[in-house]
């Protein structure tokens, strides 16, 4: 089973699905109660100036903030506000040896559950009973690997040589590059913002405004 198993990824989130928090507004509103204006909060904590392309008029004459995330101006988030909405998230490489670890265990859990309900097996004693002991030492100069394997064998799986240095090249390939937030392409131009780099943003935004696409370009954001 094991040599034969496939990894699949999700989705990863786009920059949009982060930053655009309309329908939760949308399903709390009540024309009777309408939210109050936050326009003072956006213009000092955004920077956005008042213009005809920032400001709406709305029916009884006052007028509201509705900027492009484009025109907005927020320290260390000009990349994310700038960035295509339809494009995904750069996973953060720092997170990167917890997130997978947790991803293997998950999976080795559940071949160690399918493995012990087909041989009516306590799991508690799959490593007694199901998996032999390999012979020579596991060499891994990176004491993260020396962890996963650590976790893996816990879990009454062996680990080879060949395992270990397959986890040794993937850890080695998510290297963290020199900026953590906006990771350099080959051609020294930034990259997509990274996860955190967006969730960061999308805090600062949801407790002030509403974030939403452009009617006709779902790449525009405005607030």
């Amino acid at each position: 089973m094991v040599s034969n198993l496939t990894v699949s990824f999700s989705k990863q989130r786009s920059v949009g699905d982060l930053l655009c928090n309309f329908r939760k507004f949308a399903k709390d509103w009540d024309p009777l109660l309408p939210h109050p204006c936050n326009c003072v909060a956006l213009v000092s904590t955004l920077g956005i100036a008042r213009s005809t392309s920032t400001y709406v008029a709305a029916a009884d004459g006052s007028s509201h903030v509705h900027a492009f995330l484009r025109d907005c101006k927020l320290p260390a988030s000009h990349d994310v506000l700038n960035t295509n909405l339809n494009n995904v998230c750069n996973p953060c490489s720092g997170s990167f040896p917890e997130q997978f670890i947790d991803s293997v265990l998950d999976t080795l859990r559940s071949i160690r559950r399918f493995a012990c309900g087909i041989r009516q097996t306590d799991p508690r004693l799959f490593s007694h009973a199901l998996v032999s002991t390999l012979k020579g030492t596991i060499r891994a100069a990176d004491p993260i690997i020396t962890d996963w394997i650590r976790k893996i064998t816990q879990l009454g799986f062996t680990v080879d040589q060949a395992t270990a240095n397959i986890l040794a090249a993937l850890l080695t390939s998510q290297a963290p590059p020199l900026d953590p937030d906006y990771p350099p392409t080959a051609a020294g131009l930034p990259l997509l913002p990274t996860l955190e780099a967006v969730q960061r943003c999308a805090k600062v935004l949801h407790h002030i405004g509403v974030g939403f696409y452009c009617d006709k370009n779902s790449g525009l954001g405005t607030i």
